[in-house]
Parts: structure tokens; sequence; C-alpha cells
């Protein structure tokens, strides 16, 4: 198998949705990481994208929106593959999946365990406890999905947390300390909000209450309501029941005066943040990130 001469760390992309954000993500840390190596904290390597790429000879472009991810995931693998026959992986290169339940962590550990080669296997997790949308209730960790994320955890090298209070959630309902050796806590990567928020929102006059992405259909209405209610002077607008783009959520920020946070499963409050790059006041339970 031919050598390369540097190392290499190899980002398995998530699947893109423009009002999530993974999509962003997927622009944006790749991006990081290289600021990082570029200025000597990571030292040498190379940073290359598994873009999930539709295979379709010459016309090859990338995965729609609307794509599922298991065919986003297989074609990754299917890439990962033809990377390893052509000899273009070295020892000692890392593997960074951006999806901790991507069907090719243990798939790609067995293929580099075919091949002699030690690779090292990085997992970026969103943990937080899984609800019912539709009455608010924990759903149990099943004992299939507590033994899949195990073999994960087995798997990888590496499993990146945001904070203590996500590896926390993660191991509710599953005992995973056997690998707390394994887990860092890295924080947000959110530099890329500098600019998802348009500039001027600080002179920008703040007529709106904004309840951003993954509100739960239970407390929608009701939270709406009950705020439109002691808050007249104001708009109060749900982004998830008007079905906005990104680019009018991007409006919304600006003129929000307050972001309400209502989701039982957010992990990581993106729309807070914003929220906050804009001057919104922000309404938050104390659960969760937050």
């Amino acid at each position: 198998m031919r050598i390369a001469k540097a190392r290499t760390l190899w980002i398995f992309d998530q699947e893109q949705h423009q009002n999530v954000f993974t999509n962003p993500w997927r622009k944006s840390l790749p991006q990081q990481i290289k600021g990082f190596v570029e200025c000597g904290q990571l030292g040498g390597w190379i940073v290359r994208s598994l873009k999930a790429k539709r295979m379709s000879g010459s016309d090859a472009a990338p995965a729609k929106e609307t794509e599922g991810s298991a065919a986003i995931h297989f074609r990754q693998i299917a890439e990962f593959k033809e990377i390893l026959r052509k000899g273009k992986l070295r020892r000692d290169d890392r593997l960074l999946f951006l999806n901790p339940w991507h069907p090719g962590i243990g798939q790609c550990a067995e293929l580099a365990r075919k091949a002699s080669l030690r690779l090292s296997i990085d997992v970026m997790w969103q943990s937080g406890p899984t609800k019912d949308w539709n009455n608010g209730v924990t759903i149990k960790r099943t004992k299939v999905r507590a033994d899949l994320e195990r073999s994960v955890f087995r798997d990888a090298d590496r499993h990146y947390f945001a904070t203590y209070a996500h590896w926390r959630h993660q191991n509710s309902g599953g005992d995973f300390s056997n690998f707390a050796d394994k887990v860092h806590f890295v924080g947000w990567p959110m530099e890329y909000l500098r600019d998802a928020v348009p500039s001027g929102s600080r002179d920008t006059k703040k007529d709106v209450i904004l309840l951003p992405h993954n509100v739960e259909p239970y407390f929608q209405s009701k939270i709406r309501d009950i705020l439109q209610t002691k808050l007249v002077n104001y708009e109060v607008i749900s982004a998830d029941a008007r079905r906005i783009s990104k680019a009018r959520y991007r409006d919304l920020i600006a003129r929000s005066a307050a972001v309400v946070a209502t989701g039982h499963e957010d992990v990581l409050g993106v729309g807070i943040f914003e929220g906050l790059l804009a001057v919104a006041v922000p309404i938050v339970p104390a659960l969760h990130s937050y």
C-alpha cells in the first residue's frame, strides 16, 4: 500500500438541510480546522471532506437536501473504500464523523483492521434526552439503540461533546461510563455564527418575539398564544409554524426583542446563540444545554 507523506483528517459530512445547524457545520468546520492547522495548533494535517456526491460518472453532484441520510452514508462508505483501495490512507490518519449514528463508523473501523491500517476514528455527538413530541414524555433508550451506541463507543477512539451536560444526557438510561476515558469536552463549534445575523441588527427595530426552529407542536400554539396575550406590543412568531426560509429567518432574528426556547430536545441552542448575536433577550428553561 502506498504511504502518503502527511497525515489526513477525513471528515464524513452530514446530510444537507437549510434550516438546521448541520449545513453550516459542513461548510465552516473544515475551514475552522484548517485555520488551526495553518496557525500551528494542530501540526501538519491535511483536511479532506467526503461530501457524499452522487456517483454518476462525470456528472457527480452534491447530495440533494431531500435525499435520505442512508443513501448519503452508503456513498461515503463506498468513497472511503475507493480511497483505501488506491492507497491514499496512511497510518495515524483520522476519520471524523459528524453523525454518531453513521453506519460507516463500524464498517470503516473493520475495513482498516482488515488492511492492517491503524486509523483514529473520532465522533461528534449532539446528545440530549429524547422526547415524545405529542405529550412531552421522555422516550426510554431501547436496547437496540443502546447496543448500537455502545458499538460506536467501542469502535471509535474519541468522542466529542459540547459540555458535560451533553455527556450526562448520553450516559443516562444506558451505562457508557466504561468509555469515559474516550470522551472530550470541546464546546460549541459556533464560530460560523459571526456571519449568521445580518449586520446592523443592533439598530434594527425590535418588534418580534421569536420562537426559533425546533419548536415542538405540543407547545407551539399554547406558548405562542400566552406570549401574544401578555406582550401585545410585539408580534409573536413561531419559525416552525410558518415554515419560513433561512433568509426570512435571518431577518426575523434581527428584529427580535426576545428569543424563546421551547424544545424538549434542544441540545445545542443554536437559535438562542443567533438571538444573542442580534442582542435579543433569551428566554430559556433551566434544562438541556442552557
